[in-house]
């Protein structure tokens, strides 16, 4: 089985490296940036099989780049769960609207960011697929 390619898209660098750090634990293939614009250009030229998105960015915001995935058909259905420490519900709700599969309020378990991933992987990964 080949590995899953995540790219993580997060601004604070130590929480980049946990998390960086706990899916290669785990087995995944991690492309790490920091930035929404380099993120943009770099989905233009690989598509991962996740992308962990941070609402608040540099560049072009995570929920910006959200809303212009998904008007894409190319990477409309891309597996995309929104890391946020915007906890209001209208927040939450406009982190839906935007197109996140998932929602995780920070600070979170990386525990519970795993087993959403493996969750989500396997609605959208499935073997026949």
């Amino acid at each position: 089985m080949m590995a899953i390619d995540v790219m993580i898209v997060e601004d604070d660098a130590a929480l980049l490296e946990l998390l960086r750090y706990n899916y290669e634990k785990c087995g995944y293939h991690v492309e790490a940036i920091a930035h929404g614009d380099v993120a943009q250009e770099r989905l233009k030229q690989h598509l991962p099989d996740l992308l962990v998105l941070d609402w608040m960015l540099p560049g072009v915001s995570g929920v910006e780049l959200c809303r212009r995935l998904r008007q894409k058909p190319r990477t409309r259905a891309l597996p995309l769960i929104m890391l946020s420490a915007r906890r209001d519900g209208s927040d939450i709700r406009r982190g839906f609207q935007n197109g996140a599969d998932a929602y995780i309020v920070k600070p979170f378990s990386i525990t519970e960011l795993l087993a959403r991933t493996q969750a989500l992987l396997q609605r959208t990964h499935s073997p026949e697929g």
